[in-house]
């Protein structure tokens, strides 16, 4: 299965398969940043965990706004230091750009610099290897069609400052820069936020992750060792809908396992199959009780996935079928449990309600038994992120769980990026 890596983790900014790992920190503004699922807007910090081998650990201390300065100024530095990664990777450059009179900005070939020496110099003092990334572009184009290069000063300035401490860059740059180039305008809106320039949709994100993890492999790299090959199957320009282009997204699966109710608190495990997942981030306690899982690649083909977790203790769990885009649907069927019982999960059987019989709705979930297009018998569901299917399983602590399950995009989606 080839993961496709369109709104990929979304919500998963820390997340670890147990064990000893190599801790890799985050420090950016807001095109690094965590954000919530469903809505189309995604930081590369969400996904580049996707680009690295399961030694790593990521822990995303991103935040919006935030500049070279601010990102010290608020203390947030000195919690990174503290967590003693052994890796940073370290982004600004966007709001350090704003004007003159914002307590964010910095001069390019002024405090900037010196706030770059002092990531460096600290990081390295802590015995933490830093590696500079250079700001992207934004996707700002002058009358001619050529990209704008407002942020150039700030990156190259950053990279002086790397080749003066001797910290590895990463020219995210000229990279995006090149890709911008590549597809114009108009075909690189899929990359982005609607009616946004600088910040970016899941694919966009999954893209810049891609290639600041293109730069990362070289031999160069103090990083190499801890990524892996992943393929990018996005496509060189969108596939925009009949009806419009600027409108066209990409829709996941999302498959939440909630144990708020009966305070069951569970960890991710290795061993999925085109899957990504952890704590729900956005929860402001007791994350590890809403777990997030994406799936990936979602075509007009049943495909099987699988993920496997361990509950911390005995108690009920809800499992929620859903979509990470609101209003565009995922089919699913034949969904299996290893670790706990589940009925009805061929969704065969319907019930009284109109809707497979041991499920229940959260919204309007649509019940297919007609079309003939089930992956196995004549059942199966549809799921957006408002309209979904869950039930409850009793799960035993310290006990695995696998759940596999066949998706498809419904037909409505297909050909939309």
């Amino acid at each position: 299965m080839v993961p496709a890596l369109a709104a990929a983790v979304l919500a998963l900014g820390t997340f670890a398969h147990g064990g000893e790992k190599v801790k890799i920190a985050l420090a950016g503004d807001s095109t690094v940043a965590n954000y919530k699922p469903g809505d189309n807007i995604a930081g590369w910090g969400q996904v580049i965990r996707l680009f690295l081998n399961d030694n790593c650990e990521v822990e995303n201390l991103a935040v919006g706004g935030r500049s070279s300065k601010t990102f010290i100024e608020e203390g947030r530095w000195t919690k990174l230091l503290a967590g003693k990664p052994q890796f940073v990777l370290i982004q600004f450059g966007h709001n350090d750009s704003h004007g003159k009179d914002k307590p964010e900005s910095t001069a390019a070939d002024g405090n900037y610099k010196d706030f770059l020496r002092k990531y460096a110099d600290d990081a390295k003092a802590a015995a933490i290897t830093p590696v500079f990334i250079t700001p992207m572009h934004r996707r700002t184009f002058d009358k001619s069609g050529a990209l704008t290069a407002e942020l150039k000063p700030y990156a190259d300035a950053m990279k002086e400052v790397a080749a003066e401490k001797g910290v590895f860059c990463v020219d995210l740059y000229e990279s995006s820069g090149n890709l911008l180039n590549e597809l114009g305008e108009g075909k690189s809106e899929f990359l982005y936020r609607p009616s946004d320039r600088t910040h970016f949709s899941p694919e966009g994100a999954c893209k810049m992750a891609g290639l600041i993890a293109k730069d990362l492999k070289k031999p160069e790299s103090p990083v190499k060792d801890y990524c892996r090959e992943v393929p990018l199957p996005l496509p060189l320009q969108a596939k925009p809908s009949a009806k419009s282009e600027s409108k066209a997204t990409s829709a996941s699966a999302s498959v939440h396992v909630f144990g708020v109710n009966s305070k069951v608190a569970m960890s991710f495990d290795s061993g999925s199959d085109g899957v990504s997942g952890g704590p729900a981030s956005w929860m402001k306690e007791n994350s590890d009780q809403r777990l997030v899982v994406v799936t990936q690649p979602v075509t007009a083909e049943w495909t099987k996935c699988h993920f496997t977790f361990t509950p911390k203790s005995s108690g009920v769990v809800m499992l929620i079928l859903m979509s990470s885009i609101k209003g565009q649907y995922i089919c699913y069927d034949d969904v299996e449990i290893d670790g706990a019982a589940i009925e009805n999960g061929d969704f065969e059987t319907a019930g009284s309600n109109g809707l497979p019989s041991m499920w229940q709705p959260l919204g309007k979930p649509v019940y297919d038994v007609k079309s003939g297009k089930a992956h196995g018998g004549n059942g199966f569901v549809k799921c957006s992120s408002d309209d979904r299917l869950n039930r409850n399983l009793t799960v035993e602590g310290g006990k695995t769980v696998t759940v596999s399950f066949w998706i498809k995009a419904d037909q409505a989606n297909v050909g939309m990026h």
